[in-house]
């Protein structure tokens, strides 16, 4: 290679190129891409060239520097975040739902939220092997991007909202197929009200689980009647209380001069002159400026309840809030320190870890902990001279915290004494400790195969590395972990030979399977097959305090400057979040894809932003449906006046997949956009057979333009 991720070729390349190919005439030199190479090689008239089938990843002839997967989990977090808004959401729900005249405006926010990520995407960025200054600017970036496709994904939900009155809510499923999702919404509610429903847009009843009613008297004081305009001063535009104020009322109650301000989430009416609004109040205290006024600030009865909500693919649908009870034909419930779904049940067991027992599994003694030194930098862990592994919990709490019948969760509470720092150089850890409660919730929602795991810690300590284990039901020699465009299958160790010692630490993005459990993630993460395939090891924490070190026990030579960097020890409150899956059989006959598409997507809800007039579901035009076995959905966007559509087959075996909803006419495009063949719309769908591990881009017309 004349030029690397580190070097530019050389100035002179061009130059001495030309001169030696015009000092002699038995041999040509030009300058060339990779793809004119491998062309140029094969069809020479030589020997084939070899194949490789797998994943590019030995370390006999470069180092890999596989540390950084497990490198400052905030930043990795981040990226994971802004991805799924920007890809899943921002882009999808823009193209079907903003009309043209928005679609300009939006995209524009899509192309920024695209560029912060593209600027992230320098290997040394992506990577987060690199000053504190530096890595501080690309989270910056990823949450720039969050936002600007939180605003994209705000218009889209605004346009479905548009005319649904403020008291419904719309509830949006940005995956391509239909499901269902229990969601929270705060609704306003009389206060009369003894139970609560949804109705939808066809008239289905569905039950609630109640979580939380508001205190609808925020404030109540006592003032002279010309001190009462006051109130006006703690306020800021036309927000009281961090509410909206929607109106004032004055009365005489029993003899009493009362004052209502009534403030509330949504801004009802849409405008409001708080100038304006204070002269009424001025004018309403002048009839007894000496007289004691009740002022009282009341929100609106409001109840957060949970729903399980059905909703068509890329669609939404709009639920009113009816008084009383509803069915619940999926339901969690709890029994002691058990939590008991209809697909899984989880416990709490003595010491802390999690028993889980699903379809044809049951996991064991899961979630320990494990805690040990990290002597390496932010490329590489290594190990301590002299260390000894913390796992044992010195206390133990457990706790019920929500009884379902929709959702229900444990905590468990277990503190252990971690050593704060490295000592004796890189030899050993500090006899000093700190104690560290790590507080895990294990969550149970009606209807899916998965519980969701929370796990919360404030870290104390330097320069070492936190895990978290799931012993498995019988050894496993494989892993398969999902990343990009494919699952890659990996064994128990790994290759070396360039210096670098072969650690089997290795990333995943989407979730990583072996027999019998998955793990669902929501961001890049780092795992380990242990003990000889017995264990799966989850990194929640990798600390360290250099960029490289020179010296290194497990690389021979320095990866980069030793530069500190003491941001990546990541000291403070950590959180990480992911879920488990047991199953039985094989990942691809067990729908891990599809349990990953239900994890990372929730549903998406929003109030009514219209009038009063009768609520109306979203356009049943305005969802795209895909339908196939492991097939999953890359990329919707609009392009050219077209939907684009990217598909990806992740499976070893070729797929049928239909995709529909209301289309006219198809046809193939390369991953630039350029168009290919047309191909054969019936009835508004596409048929398509896609071949094991194809990526396929699509270019759609609909009825709806």
């Amino acid at each position: 290679m004349i030029g690397t991720a580190h070097a530019m070729p050389a100035r002179a390349t061009a130059r001495l190129t030309a001169a030696l190919n015009d000092a002699q005439a038995d041999s040509r030199r030009r300058i060339a891409t990779l793809a004119d190479y491998v062309r140029a090689t094969a069809g020479d008239g030589g020997e084939p060239l070899p194949e490789w089938r797998g994943e590019m990843r030995s370390g006999a002839r470069a180092n890999v520097l596989m540390g950084v997967t497990s490198l400052r989990r905030d930043a990795k977090a981040a990226c994971g975040r802004a991805e799924r808004l920007v890809e899943r959401y921002a882009e999808p729900l823009a193209a079907l739902y903003l009309p043209p005249d928005a679609t300009t405006a939006a995209h524009r926010l899509v192309d920024l939220a695209w560029d912060r990520l593209v600027m992230n995407a320098a290997h040394d960025s992506a990577c987060n092997c690199s000053a504190d200054e530096v890595v501080a600017q690309v989270v910056v970036r990823h949450h720039e991007a969050a936002q600007l496709a939180g605003a994209v994904t705000g218009q889209a939900l605004a346009a479905l909202a548009a005319g649904v009155p403020p008291v419904d809510h719309v509830v949006v499923n940005p995956s391509p197929s239909p499901r269902a999702d229990v969601v929270e919404l705060d609704l306003v509610v009389p206060a009369a009200w003894e139970g609560v429903a949804l109705r939808t847009g066809s008239g289905d009843v569905l039950g609630t689980q109640e979580l939380e009613r508001n205190a609808p008297i925020l404030l109540t004081e006592t003032l002279r009647g010309a001190d009462a305009v006051k109130i006006f001063d703690r306020m800021f535009g036309r927000q009281l209380f961090g509410r909206n104020l929607n109106r004032v009322e004055a009365a005489v109650v029993g003899g009493t001069h009362r004052l209502v301000y009534e403030v509330d989430t949504h801004p009802d009416p849409a405008a409001l002159d708080a100038d304006e609004v204070r002269a009424e109040v001025e004018t309403a205290v002048a009839v007894a400026p000496d007289e004691d006024w009740e002022v009282r600030i009341v929100g609106r009865a409001r109840r957060r309840v949970l729903a399980k909500v059905p909703a068509g693919p890329l669609g939404g649908t709009v639920v009113s809030p009816v008084s009383g009870g509803g069915p619940l034909p999926d339901v969690v419930s709890v029994d002691g320190d058990r939590l008991v779904g209809d697909l899984l049940a989880v416990a709490a067991e003595p010491d802390g870890t999690l028993s889980l027992s699903g379809p044809g599994r049951t996991l064991r003694g899961v979630g320990r902990i494990v805690d040990v030194g990290d002597a390496g930098d932010s490329y590489n862990w290594a190990p301590v001279a002299t260390d000894t592994a913390v796992d044992e919990p010195a206390s133990v709490g457990v706790r019920v915290v929500e009884t379902g019948p929709l959702r229900a969760a444990l905590i468990t509470e277990r503190t252990y004494r971690w050593p704060l720092a490295l000592a004796d150089g890189l030899g050993r850890r500090s006899d000093e400790t700190a104690d560290v409660t790590v507080t895990t919730t294990a969550e149970l929602r009606a209807g899916e195969p998965f519980a969701r795991i929370r796990v919360a810690f404030d870290n104390p300590s330097a320069d070492h590395r936190v895990r978290w284990h799931v012993p498995l039901p019988a050894p496993v020699d494989r892993s398969w972990a999902e990343g990009q465009f494919a699952v890659v299958e990996r064994g128990l160790t790994a290759q070396g030979g360039h210096g670098e010692y072969p650690l089997p630490t290795f990333p995943a993005r989407g979730f990583v399977a072996v027999d019998g459990v998955a793990v669902l993630l929501d961001h890049l993460t780092e795992y380990e097959v242990v003990d000889d395939g017995a264990e799966l090891a989850l990194t929640l924490l990798r600390s360290t305090g250099m960029i490289s070190r020179n010296v290194h026990p497990l690389r021979t030579e320095p990866a980069g400057p030793e530069i500190a960097i003491p941001a990546a020890q990541m000291i403070g409150p950590q959180v990480v979040t992911f879920a488990l899956l047991p199953f039985a059989g094989g990942w691809q006959e067990a729908g891990v894809l599809a349990a990953m598409e239900r994890y990372q997507h929730p549903f998406v809800t929003t109030p009514g932003q219209g009038g009063a007039a009768p609520a109306v579901a979203p356009a049943a035009a305005g969802g795209l449906r895909v339908d196939g076995d492991n097939v999953v959905v890359s990329a919707l966007r609009r392009r050219d006046g077209r939907l684009e559509l990217r598909l990806v087959c992740e499976q070893d075996a070729p797929a049928v997949c239909t995709v529909s909803g209301g289309l006219t006419a198809a046809r193939d495009v390369d991953l630039l956009g350029r168009p290919g063949a047309d191909l054969p719309v019936d009835d508004g769908t596409l048929r398509l057979e896609l071949g094991p591990w194809e990526i396929r881009t699509l270019q759609l017309r609909r009825g709806d333009g």
